[in-house]
């Protein structure tokens, strides 16, 4: 009997001026997803621009993100994106927002596993700490959008 080992992938997007991070479950890490998550966060903030901290994995940077920035942005110069890249190291938390936030949620519920036994009950309680805990790093306002 092999070992089958349960995954949830996440999309992730924090406010650099609240704190507030929205986590996306997809059901794998690939560029649809990828699209989808951008999706979600401009119709979670219709009128903000969104700086898109990204870790150049192939996914975040295929052909079909290219093309989904490419409408969203729509032919406006630079500084007037709705959509604008940063791009990262892979998992790099001292570059990365979301990557910091990821791992401190992971630490967090390492510390505390025994309140949750399942997978089930560890993605649960992953995506309850994203929506009600407020982050703050000290490089996360260099990040914010004017």
């Amino acid at each position: 009997m092999g070992n089958l080992k349960s995954r949830q992938t996440f999309y992730g997007g924090i406010d650099a001026r609240t704190g507030e991070m929205h986590g996306v479950p997809c059901p794998k890490a690939e560029s649809a997803a990828t699209t989808d998550c951008l999706t979600e966060m401009m119709y979670r903030y219709p009128k903000a621009k969104i700086t898109i901290c990204r870790d150049n994995a192939k996914r975040h940077r295929g052909e079909e993100t290219s093309r989904f920035l490419d409408e969203g942005n729509a032919g406006l110069p630079p500084e007037e994106w709705p959509l604008t890249l940063l791009n990262f190291a892979p998992h790099d938390p001292e570059q990365n927002p979301v990557a910091a936030v990821w791992r401190q949620d992971k630490n967090d519920l390492r510390q505390q596993r025994l309140e949750a036994s399942q997978f089930d009950e560890v993605i649960a309680a992953f995506e309850a700490r994203l929506e009600r805990q407020v982050f703050d790093f000290p490089k996360l306002r260099m990040y914010e959008a004017s």
